[in-house]
């Protein structure tokens, strides 16, 4: 039995990026949804998802739910989720003959530190030790000081994004290198192709406004959808586009952002991100995630922001990790008589950023069905994978 742990985000797009479709024909599922207990929240509404979905609001559930199943599990879990208050959740569920996958599959720079040269030094020492030691004496170690819940296996974009902490406590075998989240979507897809195409550019939509509530006032938050709508506008002049689509993100109508486009002079696509990033020839952003897609499909990308957005250091400092790491080209709105936009970008850095944080393997399957499919082969063979 499969079980997806869902701690503090659980949404309509999961269908979509755990393959459930096809895992839900090869094995059965269960989707646990752990947002009461956690304090997160559940945006689901997707009636295949609910009707495979068990709802959890107290630990005597939990306890309910686990003795309620007589078999072997094997638990997907966001490693982001393997301490602190999560521990105990983990503790109660998984039994001794249950297996834990965790995974880290939606890594950009803008998540991690920088790779310097001391660190990358001390990365290649561990991972020289880890391949001759044992890994429990630093799994007991690991566990106890920084309070983590050691998996059983790892699932991970690329081999440069493996955590350090992962060489030390997971075996060299079970550590699953796969794809990026978002390549699986350019596994399962195919290249449209447009007659009569219109030179386009798409702004894929963060909700920036809602994510940043607190950092951000409530009179930025009123102008911030037409200073936008003004900016894309000249922008397309610039470059001689003759449209610019915003990409609405997939939890727009639960903000409902949407309205604020209904009165600018722009169009709105929803649920169309990847096609729509397919079909145009240059993509806007702050600094979603689903940059991945404008990389791998060789899509000039200028990041947008303003002074406002820079003096919130996370999103500064995400803008200079991406324009370093791409080569990409920033624009600031407030800043509009200065900038000189370009449809050109650095392919040798596109290629670099695709094999570090987007294609791990060329299996051309999903990555969470190949992990599973791994897992439950040598599982069979009663070696780790």
């Amino acid at each position: 039995m499969i079980v997806f742990l869902f701690f503090k985000i659980f949404r309509n797009s999961h269908e979509q990026i755990f393959d459930l479709n096809n895992l839900t024909e090869q094995y059965e599922v269960a989707l646990l949804d752990l947002t009461k207990l956690t304090g997160g929240k559940s945006t689901a509404t997707s009636r295949f998802l609910l009707e495979r979905t068990i709802s959890i609001s107290s630990m005597d559930q939990l306890i309910n739910f686990r003795n309620s199943i007589n078999k072997e599990i094997i638990f997907v879990c966001n490693d982001g989720y393997l301490t602190l208050g999560h521990r105990k959740i983990l503790e109660i569920l998984k039994l001794k003959d249950d297996i834990l996958l965790s995974f880290n599959t939606r890594t950009t720079p803008c998540t991690t530190t920088k790779r310097t040269i001391v660190k990358s030094t001390i990365r290649t020492i561990v991972r020289l030790i880890s391949s001759n030691v044992n890994v429990i004496f630093f799994t007991s170690f690991w566990s106890k000081w920084f309070k983590y819940f050691p998996p059983d296996y790892y699932l991970v974009s690329t081999r440069y994004l493996i955590p350090i902490k992962v060489f030390l406590t997971v075996k060299r075998e079970a550590i699953i290198e796969a794809n990026y989240d978002d390549y699986n979507q350019i596994i399962s897809s195919t290249l449209r192709k447009k007659n009569n195409h219109k030179p386009t550019g798409i702004f894929i939509d963060q909700l920036i406004p809602f994510s940043y509530g607190k950092l951000l006032t409530e009179e930025y938050r009123a102008k911030y959808y037409k200073r936008l709508s003004h900016s894309l506008e000249v922008l397309k002049k610039q470059l001689g586009l003759q449209k610019v689509v915003i990409a609405g993100h997939p939890e727009a109508r639960f903000y409902h952002s949407h309205e604020y486009f209904e009165d600018i002079a722009v169009e709105y696509v929803h649920d169309s991100t990847y096609q729509l990033i397919q079909e145009s020839d240059v993509v806007f952003t702050h600094f979603s995630t689903s940059l991945g897609w404008a990389i791998y499909h060789s899509k000039p990308v200028l990041l947008v922001y303003d002074d406002v957005l820079l003096s919130i250091s996370r999103i500064k400092d995400c803008v200079r990790k991406l324009k370093d790491i791409l080569g990409v080209q920033g624009i600031n709105v407030d800043h509009m008589t200065d900038v000189n936009p370009s449809l050109s970008y650095n392919k040798a850095k596109y290629r670099r950023y695709i094999k570090r944080y987007i294609k791990g393997t060329e299996n051309g399957v999903n990555s969470y069905n190949y992990a599973i499919m791994k897992i439950i082969q040598a599982k069979k063979q009663g070696k780790s994978a």
